[in-house]
């Protein structure tokens, strides 16, 4: 990550998006028909890290009106943290829009979350990241990758010399009309 978090953000939108040579972080499956929340007919997703299942551990709501989560209950690694829609939408300096694909934006909601609630990551945590696109009973749901490094939770900046910060965000699923605040825990194992 470059020195300051309008360069990583400049760095990402001077990516051509059209070239199929590049990942990107953004070449993400769109998913139909999934049933979130924690009934019987529920849809799961199996928690990874790369190509590996790992034990999923948490699924953690960062909600506006509690200023964040319990530290009893903060995030480690392998946990699925889900931004709150109405924390997506008080925030409206970060204009998410529409677009999944705009990893500077989620990048920023990230770093507002870390900055408003701090954790303590352990220099390489790996985590499921849910956004919402609004606030509807329609809303899609995005799901990212996310890896948080150097103890300092997602702030996308190399501020310490001696050890690379290289976190990392990546868009993993567009799930379509799934509903605000639709993902439970039992979607996860």
């Amino acid at each position: 990550n470059p020195t300051t978090f309008s360069a990583t953000q400049a760095a990402w939108n001077a990516l051509d998006k059209n070239d199929p040579t590049l990942s990107l972080g953004i070449r993400a499956e769109t998913i139909t028909g999934f049933t979130p929340g924690s009934g019987a007919d529920a849809d799961k997703l199996v928690y990874l890290s790369g190509a590996a299942d790992v034990t999923f551990q948490r699924f953690i709501t960062f909600q506006q009106g509690l200023g964040g989560w319990d530290y009893s209950q903060a995030p480690v690694s392998n946990s699925v943290i889900e931004i709150d829609a109405g924390f997506a939408a008080s925030q409206p300096d970060l204009t998410l829009g529409s677009d999944p694909r705009a990893l500077d934006k989620v990048a920023s909601l990230l770093a507002r979350m870390s900055s408003l609630k701090s954790f303590n990551d352990q220099g390489g945590d790996k985590y499921y990241v849910i956004v919402y696109a609004d606030q509807t009973a329609t809303s899609d749901a995005w799901l990212y990758a996310a890896t948080a490094t150097e103890n300092d939770g997602f702030d996308f900046v190399d501020n310490v010399s001696a050890v690379p910060d290289t976190d990392t965000l990546e868009l993993i699923g567009i799930f379509k009309s799934i509903g605000a605040s639709g993902f439970a825990a039992s979607n996860f194992v």
